[in-house]
Order: structure tokens, then C-alpha cells, then sequence
């Protein structure tokens, strides 16, 4: 008995030769096995059908990636199964983070500035900044009958010159370091 898993992170690969010939030809595959399955649905395509006469691919269409996709029709595709592999594992705020699009292409070097920036999903930017302020221990020395007339939004508005945000699904924030 086979086990077929499918991805969230999905493209259609198509045959740029069957395109160029009046021919839509592709496939859905995971964007995780992209590097190596390319290579194979091109020669299957070259042995069943005497339309294709080049090795050229395109990716017409993708699911999963929202606003992290790198764009373009033929992206490199290490890159892009590294892409779908840190989306899988960091979820929502990576996805965020990547579609930013201030940190580059190279999926390594966002996955690492991603682990150093974020800081976690709060419900709103006032509430990281009074978990900030206990954190450092910014209160620690004042007396707890003063505590209470800390100006937590205050405080929340000068961290965001340190701190960008991007909205969650559920109307909160994720909070990432300005790197």
C-alpha cells in the first residue's frame, strides 16, 4: 500500500515547448521535490509526447506560498523547496517575514534572520511592549504601587522605531526586530 501526502506548498510545471506549440502541458507537483522532479516530468514528457521538443519549463501557477512567492515563471527551485520547507515549518509568521521582501532571496539567510527578528504573535503591539518592559526588567526597580501608571502605549510606540509588525489572521500582530 502506497501513501500519498500532498503538500500545502504546491506549483504547476508546464512544458514550454508544448506551450509554444499550442499545447498546455504540465503538472501539480510539490514544491518541496521541485529540484529533482522537473528533471523527470521533462524527459516524460520528451518520451510521450513528439510536441515537446525542448527541455524548457515554466511554473504557471503555485498554492501555498501567498506573499513569499519569489515571483517570476522560472525561479530557482532550490531555493523555492527550501522556501516550502521553512514555510512548512514556521507557519504563518515566516510566510509574513519572507513576503517583506527586504531580506533577500536565499531562503538559508531568511530562515536566520527570521529566527533572530521574530518575536512572537501578541495581541496587539501594547501588550508586547508590557511583556517587553517585565522582560528587560525596565519596571524592575520601580515600586509596585507605581508600577500601575507605567504607560505601557507609550512605550509600545517608541519600541515600533526597533520593531515592524504584520497583522494575523485572528487580528492581532506578529512582532519582528527590525533588523
Amino acid at each position: 500500500m502506497t501513501i500519498t501526502t500532498v503538500s500545502d506548498y504546491r506549483i504547476w510545471v508546464g512544458s514550454m515547448g508544448a506551450y509554444n506549440n499550442g499545447t498546455l502541458l504540465g503538472e501539480w507537483i510539490d514544491a518541496e521535490d521541485a529540484s529533482w522532479k522537473v528533471d523527470e516530468l521533462v524527459a516524460k514528457w520528451h518520451k510521450a509526447n513528439p510536441i515537446v521538443n525542448g527541455d524548457e519549463w515554466f511554473i504557471g501557477d503555485h498554492e501555498g506560498f501567498g506573499d513569499a512567492w519569489p515571483g517570476g515563471e522560472n525561479p530557482d527551485l532550490l531555493q523555492l523547496g527550501a522556501l516550502a520547507e521553512a514555510l512548512e515549518e514556521h507557519g504563518e509568521p515566516f510566510a509574513e517575514f519572507a513576503g517583506n521582501g527586504s531580506y533577500g532571496n536565499d531562503t538559508a539567510d531568511n530562515v536566520e534572520a527570521f529566527e533572530e527578528a521574530y518575536q512572537g504573535e501578541w495581541d496587539s503591539m501594547e501588550d508586547f511592549a508590557c511583556d517587553h518592559a517585565d522582560g528587560c526588567g525596565l519596571l524592575a526597580q520601580m515600586p509596585e504601587s507605581i508600577r500601575c501608571y507605567f504607560d505601557h502605549a507609550a512605550y509600545a510606540r517608541d519600541l515600533e522605531g526597533g520593531y515592524w509588525t504584520a497583522r494575523t489572521a485572528s487580528g492581532g500582530v506578529y512582532v519582528y526586530l527590525s533588523l
